[in-house]
């Protein structure tokens, strides 16, 4: 059954027009959608919708924060980092968002994040809790951190293309990144777009721990086409369950960037010669989610 909105529904009415125009948008962009049911294609963007602002709610590292505990940290085996627009040191590279202003520095932003969620769950992890303390001892109260970090924090994982992962590589080699060289764990392949991060996926021996979690990291819309994929490929081992950790879009950007990652789901999905995702997301859980834990 096909679900339509009430008319006295003004969230409902906003969020069918969307699904209008970005069902317009794709069709402009690949004419054999018509070859499928308007139906069919219009129910996963209006799903896919409803998961980015579910999504949204959450993504915010305070409410992250909010919701860890000690037993969760005990679960997260690693945290997956899909790279993204730039680079760690450049806001802006050659890509396909280069001309977006909203996603300038989201490489950064998911790395940062990263290292971020590290440092809480190594301290929820310790005996000795996140490291605090004044400014004036900064340098001192970042060589404990990084200590912490090695002894009880997750493996970060990125895949990313090769000039992403040499600028990953050179970071953490610095002595000032708190983040210790050995927990960063850099997959090669030939990458050159999610799909691929997907396919060549491979959970290194040593972080597959049957019951544990993988934490995923990236913007919230690009997550909703991220598990659909997995879902194709199924590149997890099934013994272990996926977290979900979305970083939120830049105001002047969700409706632009849930789109352009809808429309291409919905190339995958029906278009692509290897049809790269599927209809439903990889079973997952959302991290801030109140009936998740």
């Amino acid at each position: 059954m096909i679900e339509t909105p009430q008319e006295n529904n003004v969230e409902d009415i906003k969020r069918e027009q969307l699904v209008e125009k970005i069902y317009e948008a794709a069709l402009a962009e690949h004419e054999r959608f018509k070859e499928f049911p308007k139906a069919e294609l219009c129910a996963i963007i209006r799903d896919v919708s409803r998961e980015i602002e579910e999504l949204e709610k959450v993504a915010d590292p305070k409410k992250a924060l909010s919701a860890l505990t000690p037993e969760i940290a005990e679960k997260i085996s690693a945290l997956w980092v899909f790279s993204g627009p730039g680079t760690y040191d450049d806001p802006v590279k050659e890509d396909r968002y280069k001309n977006y202003s909203w996603a300038r520095g989201m490489d950064r932003a998911r790395l940062n994040y990263s290292t971020f969620l590290a440092r809480k769950l190594a301290g929820l992890r310790s005996e000795t809790g996140e490291i605090r303390g004044p400014i004036s001892e900064a340098t001192e109260r970042k060589q404990q951190a990084k200590a912490v970090l090695s002894s009880y924090g997750p493996a970060v994982i990125y895949n990313g293309t090769e000039v992403e992962n040499s600028v990953v590589l050179r970071t953490v080699a610095k002595p000032e990144t708190i983040m210790p060289k050995e927990k960063v764990h850099i997959l090669e392949g030939a990458i050159k777009r999610t799909t691929d991060q997907i396919k060549l996926f491979s959970l290194p021996e040593a972080l597959h721990v049957a019951g544990k979690e993988i934490g995923i990291i990236s913007h919230d819309p690009q997550l909703a086409r991220i598990t659909r994929m997995l879902n194709r490929y199924k590149t997890i081992p099934p013994d272990m369950t996926v977290r979900l950790f979305p970083l939120p879009t830049p105001p002047e950007g969700k409706e632009e960037y849930a789109t352009m990652e809808i429309k291409g789901l919905l190339y995958y999905v029906f278009l692509s010669p290897d049809h790269d995702a599927a209809k439903e997301p990889y079973p997952h859980i959302v991290h801030g989610e109140k009936s998740a834990d």
